[in-house]
């Protein structure tokens, strides 16, 4: 038997943790309830269409038919939208060790929107954001709760291209695409509680590994010394975050982005 306790079309239900509060997004805002579900009242966003909605401590992010992004604190609503092609539909946000996840899919749409499919991931609550996949072609992301973490890797939802795991040469433009002539890779990216470097060499060579967050601020040098092919190395002791990992040899320069995923705060 179920009772109707909300008389309008939602699209996502949001439980915040150890609390009696509860989001749903619907064509015409958000509603909060504070009775486990008893009674709702239009919170926030008045008029804009919500598809999804996901909670990072005492903030809600919700997705906006459009390929909008709002950080609703308990004072403020704060348009957090990435650099990402608009309009389109933003169909996941998922909060993960503190960094924060959206899913985008230009499916089913009309050809004046954006024919646009990606994850993007920020680290921090929206201010800045960084595309890890490229665009996902017909893979676009797909679904109401179309985003997790599973073992330190960000799987997806895909509309025609089944679930995929973000396991590697984030940079493809297709699920599994790896990029090629690199000296430096990571081993998984996401990386789960420490960064693995990957050195892809035809011989030794003398280099320098460098890690920087995205202030700009070193976070971890290998030194100088000589690397020889199939070296690897271990970043540990960092923060959840988004870090650039750079490496430099008599024979040229290479970075790349990882999103690190760490039980350290």
């Amino acid at each position: 038997f179920f009772e109707k306790v909300l008389d309008t079309l939602a699209a996502c239900v949001a439980f915040a943790l150890g609390g009696q509060t509860a989001y749903a997004g619907t064509p015409g805002g958000v509603y909060r309830s504070l009775d486990d579900g008893e009674t709702w009242s239009l919170w926030r966003l008045p008029g804009v269409s919500v598809r999804t909605i996901g909670l990072s401590g005492s903030d809600v992010f919700a997705g906006g038919e459009m390929g909008h992004l709002y950080r609703l604190t308990p004072s403020s609503t704060i348009d957090v939208t990435g650099p990402w092609e608009l309009p389109l539909n933003l169909d996941g946000v998922l909060s993960v060790g503190g960094l924060l996840f959206v899913g985008l899919s230009g499916a089913e749409l009309d050809s004046a929107w954006a024919q646009h499919g990606s994850a993007w991931v920020s680290s921090d609550l929206g201010e800045t954001w960084m595309e890890i996949t490229g665009n996902l072609g017909t893979t676009h992301i797909y679904g109401s709760s179309p985003l997790a973490v599973v073992g330190g890797k960000l799987v997806a939802c895909t509309y025609g291209g089944g679930i995929v795991r973000l396991d590697d040469g984030a940079s493809g433009t297709e699920p599994g695409e790896r990029p090629g002539d690199r000296y430096l890779r990571a081993r998984s990216n996401p990386a789960c509680g420490a960064i693995t470097l990957m050195v892809d060499l035809e011989r030794p060579v003398q280099g320098e590994i460098l890690v920087f967050d995205l202030s700009g601020r070193l976070v971890y040098t290998s030194g100088e010394r000589v690397f020889s092919p199939g070296d690897v190395e271990t970043v540990e002791g960092l923060s959840s975050g988004v870090y650039c990992c750079s490496f430099s040899c008599p024979d040229g320069f290479v970075s790349d982005d990882v999103v690190l995923l760490s039980g350290h705060q």
